[in-house]
């Protein structure tokens, strides 16, 4: 009786919570949390069996070996392909290409039909409710149609999302180069105005002149470096 009732309970269209989820407390993660931060530590596996029954529901099970799993009351399996409509004797509601080309007309023109068969639903249950049944029936086969046009279109839709995260990498590696390049001009600039400089010194000191003292001698160096810093930090600033 119990098996008969968990397994109403896990094929009903809005199951209830399982019974577990009560463990599922600050408390609780942070303790499995640090047991499983010392078992990093040691390189070793937490170890299921040796906790606490109220602990052992907040460790992930192993994927199936097989392939195979029970979703709210349903087998499903991983290594069977994936069934197109017409296996499954779903009627098609568009035509076969259309994941191939623009599947947005089809995509609206399914969802305008759930709409208006939804209010024909509405309709047919105020009037007379034993027909019900059929328009039922023809919201799903829009659904799965639906959601069928959606799978179909989902690597046109990796793809878009890969590209735009390319483009988006190579935006900011084009930022770099750019900083960088220009933070190279301006380093010129600095070292050809030190040399303009430089010579101008050069030029207008006399032929004979007494050893300089260290605190002259340090001024263009410091005034080398300080310029060097500031193109450097203006650089970061941006």
């Amino acid at each position: 009786m119990a098996e008969q009732a968990q397994a109403r309970m896990l094929s009903a269209a809005f199951p209830t919570p399982p019974p577990y989820y009560k463990h599922f407390t600050k408390q609780n993660v942070t303790k499995v949390r640090q047991i499983r931060k010392e078992a990093a530590t040691n390189s070793d596996q937490v170890d299921v069996g040796s906790l606490p029954a109220d602990l052992r529901y907040l460790i992930p099970p192993e994927p199936p070996a097989d392939g195979r799993y029970k979703s709210f009351g349903a087998q499903h399996d991983l290594a069977q392909p994936a069934q197109s409509l017409a296996q499954a004797g779903i009627q098609e509601l568009f035509p076969a290409d259309a994941a191939h080309l623009d599947p947005t007309p089809h995509l609206q023109t399914l969802t305008r039909a759930v709409l208006l068969n939804f209010l024909e639903l509405v309709g047919t249950l105020s009037v007379n409710p034993t027909q019900g049944p059929e328009k039922v029936e023809h919201l799903q086969t829009l659904f799965y149609n639906l959601h069928d046009l959606i799978n179909r279109y989902r690597p046109h839709q990796a793809r878009e999302s890969l590209i735009m995260t390319m483009e988006d990498q190579l935006d900011k590696i084009k930022a770099q180069v750019k900083s960088v390049n220009s933070a190279k001009d301006r380093m010129e600039q600095v070292l050809s105005d030190i040399r303009v400089q430089a010579t101008s010194e050069t030029a207008n000191t006399p032929a004979k002149q007494e050893k300089p003292l260290a605190s002259e001698t340090a001024q263009p160096t410091d005034t080398i470096q300080k310029a060097m810093y500031d193109a450097l930090e203006f650089d970061l600033d941006d």
